[in-house]
């Protein structure tokens, strides 16, 4: 979902966009109800158990068998977070 609204306020020019490269996932769970789109609304976790990094949409996630619990995670190789200046597809 792209939101349709261009940022404002204090913060607006510290946007930014970031892509989560991951490569050679071994496990995806995404498990968000019966919808096509969601807002994720949680912070990003990020641990490393077993050589793997695991990635999650859940802040309370701190142990390998909360990480393996939670509704969206991605177990990979690697991963890779390029960032670059804010932009919004719909060119707000």
């Amino acid at each position: 979902m792209i939101d349709e609204d261009p940022p404002s306020g204090k913060w607006a020019d510290r946007w930014v966009n970031i892509t989560l490269d991951i490569e050679a996932a071994s496990r995806v769970n995404i498990t968000l109800g019966n919808h096509t789109w969601t807002v994720i609304t949680h912070g990003l976790n990020i641990e490393f158990f077993d050589n793997e990094i695991y990635l999650a949409f859940d802040e309370e996630a701190h142990t390998r068998a909360e990480f393996l619990a939670v509704d969206f995670l991605i177990i990979g190789a690697h991963c890779r977070w390029p960032i670059s200046p804010y932009s919004n597809p719909l060119g707000y």
